[in-house]
Order: structure tokens, then sequence, then C-alpha cells
């Protein structure tokens, strides 16, 4: 009989999949490595912008209180641009709602990642000031979510 792997194994192998497919869906390691490194040596404040042209992150480099970043869609009107919504049609953002910010996500800000197709940015954040999670945020539908570490399930 084969006994299941153990409970730390799984975990490394899922960090080591989660790292893969973010790194994936950013293009690659290298811009990641230039903005972390960036971050490290000196705060760069301001705008950072989306290779689609959409949206843009303002960085924010606040001291001891960490780096906060916020999200703005950058076009005129605020429309979708390039973005393909698919069948959804779905757009919260307009000319007196296009700048997109949440304490859980948005706060003491490590990193983050843009997803090739524009629908999505990927955030770091630090467990001092922030929520010391990766979140997922969909930019079309205006929802974030942690993708790492997930919950933990404790069964008694």
């Amino acid at each position: 009989m084969i006994s299941p792997p153990k409970k730390s194994f799984s975990i490394v192998v899922s960090c080591a999949v989660l790292i893969f497919v973010v790194v994936a869906w950013a293009g690659g390691y290298k811009p990641i490595r230039q903005f972390s490194k960036r971050l490290v040596t000196k705060c760069h404040h301001g705008l950072y912008h989306q290779p689609l042209g959409t949206f843009a992150v303002f960085f924010t480099c606040d001291g001891p209180m960490g780096n906060n970043i916020g999200v703005i869609n950058v076009l005129p009107g605020a429309t979708p641009g390039r973005i393909d919504l698919g069948q959804q049609k779905i757009w919260d953002w307009g000319p007196t709602s296009r700048y997109w910010h949440d304490a859980e996500w948005a706060a003491d800000v490590t990193g983050f990642a843009w997803s090739p197709s524009g629908k999505y940015l990927y955030v770091a954040t630090s467990s001092v000031y922030g929520d010391g999670h990766l979140f997922e945020l969909d930019l079309v539908l205006r929802t974030a979510k942690k993708i790492f570490p997930r919950p933990l399930l404790i069964v008694i």
C-alpha cells in the first residue's frame, strides 16, 4: 500500500508550483527581481504603468509605515482599453471611480506584477504593517483574493 506524502513535502511542492505560476504569469523572473531590487536599494515614489496601458500602480514611499499602493485606471473615460472583457461585459471603472485602494492588500507592499492578459495584478505584502500575503487582484471585477499562504484548515 502506498502511503500518502508527508504534509511538509506537500507544502514545499505547493509553494514551488505557486511561485512558478506567478512568475510565469508575470512574464518572467527578471522584471520581478529588478523591481524588488529597486525597493531594497531606494524607494521610487510614483506611477508604474501596466504594459497594456489600461492601469497603473501609484506607489508611495511612506517611510517607516512601509510602501503603499493604489490602482488607477489611466485611460481617458476610464475605459477597458485593450482588455478583453469576455462574455461578462462588466466594467466597474469610470471617470469618477478610477482609483482602487484597500488596506488589506495595499499596505506595506513588498512587490507586484501584472498578468500578461492585463486582467490581474499580483501584490505581495509584508506582515509588519500589511497582511503578509500574496494577493490576486481581478482588475475587471475589482475583487481581491489571498492566494498565498492559504488559510490552514484545522480538523479536530
